[in-house]
């Protein structure tokens, strides 16, 4: 368990820092934020804080965690939710893999405020993707359509809500889940069941959620 309450660093905006925060929703960790903008970012960096001068950076106590995919793997290691199996790990890394070769197509439209030109790309490409996804979670029937391993939450899990809930349920791309729910009904049901498995994540994900990118 963490030795004293995390504090983030990130912008004011969802990003690359937001399934951290659901992880330390989900693992019911109580942290704070310090939010920059572009201007207060320029100069922080430049103070030697920012391993690779990149965030979202974590803070606990005297350590700082650098980047959101090893934050997160650190923090699902440390509560349990990474897989020891080297198939399971393997499998990990192919969904963390398809993860981020859709976000490297589509976000650079998301940072610059172009919602429907990344609307366009999904309507393109996102149909090659979808069926992937769905064969993970038929492969898994031990996880009930809620889990994408096993019968209890892992870091795959993490993965694949947050980028469902960025790009279909987010309320300026709910028209694009729409269009897509057909195609990948276990999908879509895991993104409505996923939320359940937790009271405090449950919660957060009621809060409004309005924020940029």
């Amino acid at each position: 368990m963490v030795s004293a309450a995390p504090v983030l660093h990130y912008f004011a905006a969802y990003g690359s820092c937001e399934v951290i925060r659901m992880a330390l929703h989900y693992f019911h960790v109580p942290f704070t934020e310090v939010n920059y903008d572009f201007r207060q970012w320029s100069a922080a960096k430049a103070s030697g804080l920012f391993e690779f001068t990149e965030m979202p950076m974590m803070e606990i106590g005297e350590k700082r965690y650098v980047l959101s995919a090893a934050i997160l793997r650190y923090l699902c290691q440390l509560y349990a939710a990474y897989p020891t199996d080297v198939m399971e790990i393997a499998k990990v890394e192919a969904i963390r893999e398809m993860h981020d070769e859709i976000y490297e197509a589509v976000m650079p439209f998301m940072y610059i405020g172009q919602v429907e030109a990344a609307k366009d790309w999904f309507r393109l490409h996102m149909s090659s993707y979808l069926p992937l996804i769905e064969a993970q979670l038929q492969a898994n029937p031990s996880g009930q359509g809620r889990y994408f391993l096993g019968s209890h939450v892992s870091i795959a899990d993490f993965i694949m809500f947050e980028m469902g809930f960025n790009f279909f349920l987010r309320p300026q791309m709910m028209d694009l889940g729409l269009e897509f729910q057909f195609e990948a009904p276990r999908y879509f049901a895991f993104l409505r069941e996923f939320p359940q498995t937790d009271v405090e994540f449950a919660e957060y994900m009621k809060l409004p959620k309005e924020l940029a990118f």
